[in-house]
């Protein structure tokens, strides 16, 4: 049943509310590791792991890590199981547009680098006397630096220069929505709209890291 539902544990509860144990891949394989050859769901349980469901998910990240899963408690009853894949993809999902971002500021980084004056990239930033080179810059400020058509012409990119600052305006308002956690930010269409830009902009510097 296991290998057809694709399940990697299975609690062993005779009612809603009581947790035996749990049976799992694991669990199967260390009692053959160990010289059984398990036959009922009893020689090859191991114990199961308990959580409120109102228990903050940083408090059950370590359980989770150790046994690989908890199984949730609501009302008094098991009402599901959240395991070290769950915890993979919600980390993917809370972290994807931080890593998009990063590499789309790398990628301009790299196009405007050795291309532009201090005094330009200053202009470009409002003013800010800091700023020494391209890592100084925000999406703001790139997107000034590449607004004039002779800026732009110096990329030497093939690319619409007016549909490129279009898509960076959208990544500068994402990037400023999931900086400040913003519970509107991160949506499957923002997240994709970093993708694409993310893509797009290898293309331009197909060379980045090497």
């Amino acid at each position: 049943m296991m290998r057809i539902e694709d399940y990697s544990q299975l609690p062993v509860m005779p009612n809603e509310h009581t947790v035996k144990g749990v049976v799992s891949w694991n669990s199967i394989g260390e009692a053959h590791a160990q010289g059984k050859t398990p036959t009922t769901v009893r020689e090859c349980m191991v114990d199961g792991y308990v959580v409120d469901i109102r228990t903050p998910l940083a408090d059950a990240t370590d359980l989770i890590y150790e046994h690989d899963f908890v199984l949730v408690r609501k009302d008094g009853q098991i009402t599901g199981i959240v395991t070290a894949v769950d915890l993979a993809k919600q980390f993917k999902q809370l972290t994807h547009p931080f890593l998009l971002i990063g590499e789309i500021e790398h990628h301009l980084r790299n196009l405007v680098r050795g291309r532009f004056s201090t005094k330009e990239l200053v202009t470009a930033s409002g003013g800010d006397e800091g700023v020494r080179g391209p890592d100084d810059l925000t999406f703001g400020g790139y997107t000034r630096l590449l607004q004039p058509a002779d800026a732009w012409d110096r990329l030497e990119v093939e690319a619409d220069r007016s549909v490129f600052l279009d898509r960076l305006e959208s990544v500068r308002q994402i990037r400023n929505d999931v900086m400040h956690f913003s519970p509107d930010a991160r949506d499957q269409s923002e997240t994709r709209q970093l993708e694409c830009v993310a893509r797009f902009c290898r293309k331009l510097t197909p060379h980045v890291g090497e």
